[in-house]
């Protein structure tokens, strides 16, 4: 085996450095107390990938404080960032710049960068080094990335993002924060952690951005768009796909914007201001309004449904405070399938009045309801609260006969949340 290597132990700066020979087997370059590393670069030039040597890679290794101000690695290349490292990239690294690079970000290890390329390179220029696709990028355990400029996954060739365990993503830049920006074929696994887009993206891009091909599949994990006073919209090109499942957490204070059929919703939460081109939900919950404290809080808010909504499994959450409640707006027909559940939670301080009624679910096109209903009811909600249509709205209201006494009620709330099924169809008309 062939190796090159430089280390860098107590801090240093290294000005350049650079391996692009095929003869090399292993490239090992690493800092254990801090360092500079101010160019490097790591690829096989003019060498196809299948003829590069066997077991050929190169390992980036940090464990420490570190800066770097330009990395590009391809061919197996992997970029690893462990242990509690601070890591800052003043300027951009890109994995997979000339073929197949590799980047696995765990630990605990804390990095910062002016830009991040994952299968692409400079933020001018568009592919002028065929870069091939399989690049992948891995954030796991509590690794937390910061961006400040630009973030980019799949650029000029086909790459893979995976956001595991614990692991952050916070986009705080003023580029682009998309997937498959000049490509096909770009995607993101994310079954854990937390992808947070806290500043609105360049104007070219202004939103998390699904471009071309590109996928994303959500089993785990939060995806949040905007702030809790920065709408930033979630776009998803229309050949591209959004998929909503297990456990995910999708909250987007702004705009769905999305086909009438690339938008996936089996399982998880979403929680979004506008969805635009209609909603089919086959499980999960749809919960208007985003908990910004991240603890489980009622949060009050309105998600409007641009089209017809198909409710055909899961629940619409509904969460109420003596100082308002949750409210969805279908501007098309909603449709609500057998055994589907409407879901209350009330503040734990939240006065149950006896006749009080709430408009919850306005739909502009009416709706199309199950024929028995009461076998959508729950006996102990149903016994607190009932359900009617009023028009083009389905409206709570506290049945005055059944308000308990005030201590009864305490000991409700006391038990945890009150669930509410789906509520008691009376003195209204179907459309």
């Amino acid at each position: 085996m062939f190796v090159s290597s430089v280390n860098l132990r107590g801090g240093g700066t290294l000005g350049y450095f650079e391996n692009h020979l095929a003869a090399q087997d292993v490239t090992y370059w690493s800092s254990t107390s801090g360092g500079n590393l101010q160019t490097g670069t790591n690829w096989e030039d003019g060498v196809a990938l299948s003829s590069r040597p066997a077991g050929w890679k190169g390992i980036l290794s940090f464990d420490g404080s570190q800066t770097i101000s330009n990395f590009y690695n391809g061919n197996e290349t992997i970029i690893e960032v462990t242990g509690n490292s601070e890591v800052t990239i003043n300027s951009s690294v890109f994995i997979g710049r000339n073929t197949v690079g590799y980047g696995i970000f765990s630990g605990n290890a804390v990095i910062t960068a002016s830009g991040f390329i994952l299968a692409g390179v400079s933020t001018l220029a568009t592919n002028p080094s065929g870069e091939q696709a399989g690049s992948t990028l891995t954030l796991k355990d509590n690794a937390v990335f910061n961006v400040t400029g630009n973030f980019v996954s799949g650029r000029n060739s086909a790459g893979t993002l995976y956001i595991q365990d614990n692991a952050v993503i916070n986009f705080n830049g003023g580029g682009v924060c998309t997937f498959g920006e000049f490509s096909d074929g770009a995607a993101c696994e994310m079954t854990g952690g937390a992808f947070n887009v806290n500043v609105l993206p360049s104007s070219t891009r202004p939103s998390l951005a699904l471009a071309r091909t590109s996928r994303f599949n959500q089993s785990g994990g939060v995806v949040t768009t905007g702030t809790s006073t920065v709408e930033i919209p979630l776009s998803i090109a229309d050949t591209s796909s959004y998929s909503l499942s297990g456990t995910g957490i999708l909250n987007i204070n702004g705009t769905l914007t999305k086909s009438a059929t690339n938008f996936s919703f089996t399982g998880g939460v979403l929680s979004a201001t506008t969805i635009q081109n209609g909603l089919t939900q086959d499980g999960g919950i749809l919960s208007p309004g985003i908990d910004w404290s991240g603890e489980g809080e009622v949060a009050i808010g309105a998600t409007t449904i641009q089209g017809n909504y198909a409710l055909n499994d899961g629940l619409v959450r509904i969460e109420m405070t003596n100082d308002g409640w949750d409210v969805l707006e279908v501007t098309g027909k909603s449709t609500v399938a057998e055994g589907v559940l409407l879901d209350l939670v009330l503040a734990d301080d939240f006065l149950l009045q006896g006749g009080a009624s709430y408009a919850v679910w306005n739909s502009d096109g009416g709706f199309a309801l199950p024929e028995n209903l009461e076998s959508l009811l729950s006996p102990e909600v149903g016994y607190y609260w009932n359900l009617s249509q009023v028009g083009n709205s389905l409206v709570l209201s506290v049945d005055s006969a059944a308000v308990p006494e005030p201590g009864t009620w305490g000991m409700c709330v006391l038990g945890g949340v009150l669930l509410c099924l789906w509520r008691k169809f009376q003195n209204g008309s179907k459309s």
